[in-house]
């Protein structure tokens, strides 16, 4: 195993975890105790915000990793998933429903599995293009 693939896949997820702390930071500050309506500087990052965290890990995985970006970046899609849970425990929001982290963990896994394999491979493709004469 090319030895830059432990290091993609933690990158990749450490990502998508970065990513997810800034959105709930997001939200704590929009979100006061507040209802509805939404300020529009949230409205508008949060949409930035989970493009960025579709696409960005797997991303980063397929560009460190430098080959096998479908692969890394499904990879990463399901550890994304399988951590989210932690990461949502540790946040202000406390740890979800066990009865609905089993469906949480499958609907992340397989929306992670797809973007994650989509955007590894354009990593990838974008660094071999990038460095090749």
């Amino acid at each position: 195993m090319n030895s830059r693939v432990p290091v993609a896949i933690f990158l990749g997820v450490a990502a998508y975890l970065a990513l997810l702390a800034i959105g709930y930071y997001f939200a704590q500050v929009a979100f006061p105790g507040v209802p509805a309506p939404w300020p529009v500087w949230y409205s508008v990052s949060r949409h930035i915000l989970e493009a960025l965290g579709a696409v960005a890990p797997g991303f980063v995985g397929g560009w460190v990793a430098g080959r096998s970006g479908i692969a890394i970046g499904a990879a990463i899609g399901v550890l994304s998933a399988l951590a989210t849970p932690l990461a949502v425990s540790l946040s202000w929001m406390g740890m979800p429903p066990p009865s609905s982290i089993i469906s949480l963990v499958v609907a992340l896994g397989v929306g992670g599995v797809i973007t994650g394999a989509v955007s590894g491979a354009a990593g990838h493709l974008l660094r071999v293009r990038a460095v090749a004469p």
